[in-house]
């Protein structure tokens, strides 16, 4: 009984006092598990629950807004940062990108300046580098052909 007193409680404090707000509470919590077994997909978890600091910790993320799509971004650099799932790092990397405002994939890849890929060589710049080079190889030999004379 004191289970079902405490769980009233919970209810009430998320505002869940008439039918139509339990129905969405419902909702709600049951959106939050399937994100939270998402992540723990995400993190290569999928034959037992998370202890309690796990816990703690996919609460918070989900709290911060993120994505299971973000937390497997940051697993990824994660693991090739380190070799392994290192929570406090993980945790780290989303409370950074949680700082500079970056919750979705998007925003992720477009604002994190670690995660920014060198910038792509065109067509044209290459093009300009074959001028050039082609330029400097004529300068040398003209100038090798002028000291010879």
């Amino acid at each position: 009984m004191r289970q079902i007193e405490k769980e009233g409680y919970r209810w009430h404090r998320q505002g869940a006092v008439t039918l139509e707000r339990a129905v969405h509470y419902l909702k709600a919590q049951n959106q939050r598990r399937s994100k939270e077994r998402q992540i723990l997909a995400a993190l290569g978890i999928t034959d037992r629950s998370p202890v309690p600091s796990e816990q703690r910790y996919i609460d918070e993320w989900l709290d911060m807004g993120f994505s299971p799509e973000a937390v497997s971004i940051a697993y990824d650099r994660t693991v090739l940062k380190t070799g392994a799932l290192k929570w406090p790092y993980l945790n780290s990397i989303l409370k950074s990108w949680h700082q500079k405002g970056l919750h979705t994939p998007e925003e992720i890849e477009t604002g994190d300046g670690s995660s920014a890929a060198p910038p792509r060589r065109t067509a044209d710049a290459a093009a300009s580098n074959r001028e050039a080079i082609a330029w400097m190889r004529e300068y040398v030999k003209n100038k090798r052909s002028e000291s010879g004379k």
